[in-house]
């Protein structure tokens, strides 16, 4: 039953030797990576490992998750079907494989990671197969460890994948990046590539059959589909990656820096390697700059982030971003004196929530000017008031904010940050509108966002549309809205 010589392709040998706990075996599309967790799977369910000459007690219970029934859960029963034992008998109603009596009738069932029904909490098993990683997967992942049964010994964990979601996907913090907290300690990944399944290597694919496949794809997504790598993309991002690849090839050189105010009030500006504050450029005599702000929670949690963007050059020419301090000593030791370097310019804060209304009262107490407002109609009163800041909360707001972005970088006309472009290379699409990955942050890219929304907002004179939300654009009267 075991036909190992059928799996031999370089690569995938060390994955089959490993006995760690946790496995993950990373590897290009049709590269066969499911028939290898197939394989490994029924080695559990019979009860003996050939490759590390292992032996388990039977019968036992195994578990082969799917990314749903109807289109991956079928790829699954078939994968197994080619490993398992003659007699094994499939029982539809409980969605499992029988192994005959020889093997100690041990099962492997078969779940989905659709969400639903609790299909995780059953008895303990010896071995959880996870074909594919994507996000989905995640909470069953997660579900199953709890689960392993140790009375059984060797117990294991293991996923087929090919890590499409790149950096932005939850399998990058748990399993590839070695910097990661959240790395699991007992955790190996292993991979091979496309041309290790060539025909001219011992694989199954021709060269052509190769060349063939890899032209399907833009460059951007060959680390994932080619390689088994995870990409520094999305799986499905919502910007355009050769636009954003197009904006770096001008990146300003990045200068890490502390702001000084001595007791007079004067600025000094002084280089520190471990600074929260970038400078991509010097302020300029006579230009305009905002400074759009994001609040976070403080110490451990949300980014706080402001950025200065020049209105003249078109350019993010400054940033403060830190997780390690609260909004009060945020907004007064760092945004404050970041503004008042550039010209004093333009602060538009982010007001959802306490921690933007905080920030927003903080420029205020301290007297910082100006501040961005905008006018509203209210449908109650019938007239229009004034509100402070940027509300994201509002309907319409948060897309103004991602088109915005994509007008500018579909301009090519702006110089953003590589950190702000980083956060939108991991934009992706979820059901045609833009979402982060879970435990990645986009609060750099928000709050330039804020900015370039703000900027493209700016009305023409004499233009005052009843019963919408009209910008008072502070342009070159900047400074008579000031409060």
């Amino acid at each position: 039953m075991y036909g190992y010589q059928k799996l031999r392709i370089p690569g995938v040998i060390a994955f089959h030797s490993s006995s760690s706990k946790i496995r993950v075996l990373s590897a290009n599309n049709r590269g066969g990576k499911s028939t290898r967790g197939a394989w490994e799977m029924v080695c559990f369910a019979t009860g003996y490992h050939p490759i590390r000459k292992e032996h388990y007690p039977t019968p036992n219970i195994c578990w082969a998750v799917a990314l749903d029934r109807k289109n991956y859960g079928h790829i699954v029963q078939e994968r197994l079907r080619e490993w398992l034992p003659k007699g094994t008998i499939w029982k539809e109603g409980s969605q499992c494989f029988l192994l005959p009596q020889q093997y100690g009738g041990s099962k492997i069932y078969i779940k989905s990671a659709e969400p639903g029904e609790t299909k995780f909490a059953a008895e303990g098993v010896i071995a959880a197969w996870f074909d594919e990683g994507r996000a989905d997967m995640e909470k069953p992942f997660m579900e199953t460890l709890a689960r392993l049964n140790p009375r059984w010994g060797a117990v294991s964990a293991f996923i087929t994948m090919s890590p499409e979601d790149g950096v932005g996907g939850w399998t990058w913090p748990k399993f590839y990046d070695p910097n990661s907290t959240e790395r699991y300690k007992d955790a190996e990944v292993f991979y091979f590539d496309i041309y290790e399944c060539s025909t001219e290597r011992g694989g199954h694919l021709t060269p052509e059959a190769i060349e063939n496949f890899r032209n399907q794809f833009p460059e951007w997504k060959w680390p994932a589909k080619l390689y088994g790598r995870p990409g520094t993309m999305s799986s499905n991002p919502f910007f355009r990656p050769d636009y954003i690849d197009r904006m770096e090839t001008r990146l300003d050189t990045p200068r890490r820096v502390r702001i000084e105010e001595d007791s007079l009030g004067n600025l000094k500006v002084e280089d520190d390697e471990l600074g929260d504050i970038v400078i991509l450029r010097p302020p300029a005599q006579g230009h305009r700059y905002i400074m759009p702000a994001d609040m976070g929670g403080g110490v451990s949690r949300d980014y706080t982030v402001a950025s200065i963007l020049d209105v003249e050059d078109k350019a993010e020419v400054a940033y403060f971003k830190s997780n390690t301090m609260d909004v009060e000593t945020a907004t007064v030791r760092k945004i404050i004196p970041l503004g008042r370097l550039y010209n004093r310019a333009i602060a538009i804060p982010e007001t959802n929530g306490e921690h933007g209304a905080m920030h927003l009262s903080m420029l205020r107490q301290r007297k910082y000017r100006p501040i961005y407002r905008s006018q509203k109609w209210s449908t109650v009163a019938k007239r229009y008031y004034e509100e402070y800041g940027w509300r994201t909360t509002e309907k319409g707001s948060r897309d103004m904010v991602h088109d915005a972005w994509g007008s500018a970088l579909y301009a090519n006309e702006w110089t953003l940050s590589k950190d702000a472009l980083d956060e939108a290379r991991l934009i992706s699409e979820d059901q045609g509108r833009p979402d982060h990955p879970k435990g990645r942050h986009d609060d750099h890219f928000f709050t330039v966002g804020i900015g370039l929304a703000a900027i493209s907002m700016k009305p023409k004179m004499g233009q005052r549309p009843k019963h919408v939300s009209m910008p008072v654009w502070a342009g070159e009267d900047a400074y008579q809205y000031a409060v």
